[in-house]
């Protein structure tokens, strides 16, 4: 039985068996009920108001009868009907009928250009988020990017894979899962990251764009974890992009190329060397930028690697 907690008052009902007037509707159930003899005045009652998931004071989910919530990187965002493999009916039996329905279902879903090109880019945004393991948020953003981009007419032109890189490359920055040009165009196989950089300065001009820089801290963790190095390290490695910062070191310098270096010197002092190709085709730069990174960091911070 339901206290006055549980749900709302309701105002001129009797309770036919007590009298009362402490009738309450119990939201989870769909009862109106009475707090006094508990007896059910009424059910089930149609809530008409939105059915969201939410918590009560005891930390329990009260469940809701809602579908999933529309996703922009679905070609028709997951709103459209959906036949399923096994051809069943709406009584549960398999139906040869249903195999046509299912064919003409799909042909309608893609009956535009428009709806091929994104059927098309969003295939290739999954396969391409799962070789870079990006999170839900950045799948979302550069699906929002993509579509943005086509409107303006900015594939047109261009190709689906160089404005699809693109729009990962901006979604990674604004979602804080930074990727790198590079890794991008490897993921798609394309043989020139500079065709993403351009692709994405497009976006920025058409857009309007306006993004936070990369830090090199951002892709820090990244690194440490696919090097396996210890939290020493990469608190070292930490340490040392502030103080680079502070001498105004990483100013026109690639955030990746930065990190990079830091973890190299972090390595060194703190026992766990790592070789400078081992951490070059993690951070996805060259052995050269590392080098060049690397002794520009220990002149101007006084380290000495070599002692």
């Amino acid at each position: 039985m339901p206290n006055s907690g549980d749900g709302e008052k309701v105002e001129e009902m009797v309770c036919p068996a007590c009298g009362s007037q402490e009738i309450v509707f119990d939201e989870e159930r769909g009862e109106y009920v009475c707090e006094k003899c508990g007896l059910v005045h009424e059910e089930p009652v149609i809530d008409p108001g939105p059915e969201w998931r939410h918590f009560n004071s005891d930390q329990r989910q009260r469940r809701s009868r809602t579908g999933e919530p529309a996703k922009v990187r679905l070609p028709d965002k997951g709103l459209s009907t959906i036949i399923d493999r096994e051809l069943r009916d709406s009584s549960g039996r398999k139906n040869p009928h249903m195999q046509r329905l299912r064919t003409w279902d799909n042909r309608i879903k893609t009956a535009s250009s428009r709806e091929r090109n994104f059927q098309q880019a969003f295939q290739e945004l999954e396969v391409l988020a799962s070789k870079l393991q990006l999170p839900e948020p950045a799948k979302e953003r550069a699906a929002a990017i993509y579509r943005k981009a086509y409107e303006k007419g900015i594939v047109r032109g261009r190709g689906i894979e160089s404005v699809l890189g693109a729009a990962v490359f901006a979604a990674c920055k604004d979602t804080r899962h930074p990727r790198t040009a590079r890794e991008i165009a490897e993921a798609l196989n394309m043989p020139d990251e500079n065709e993403i950089l351009r692709a994405y300065r497009v976006l920025q001009r058409r857009l309007g764009l306006h993004q936070r820089p990369t830090e090199p801290s951002d892709h820090l963790p990244r690194f440490a974890s696919k090097l396996n190095v210890s939290e020493e390290v990469e608190a070292k490695a930490q340490e040392i992009i502030e103080k680079a910062k502070e001498k105004g070191i990483t100013v026109g310098k690639g955030p990746a190329g930065i990190a990079a270096a830091a973890l190299y010197i972090a390595c060194i002092l703190e026992g766990e060397r790592r070789t400078q190709r081992e951490i070059a085709e993690v951070a996805k730069v060259t052995e050269v930028t590392i080098r060049n990174r690397y002794k520009e960091i220990c002149e101007a911070l006084g380290i000495d690697l070599h002692p």
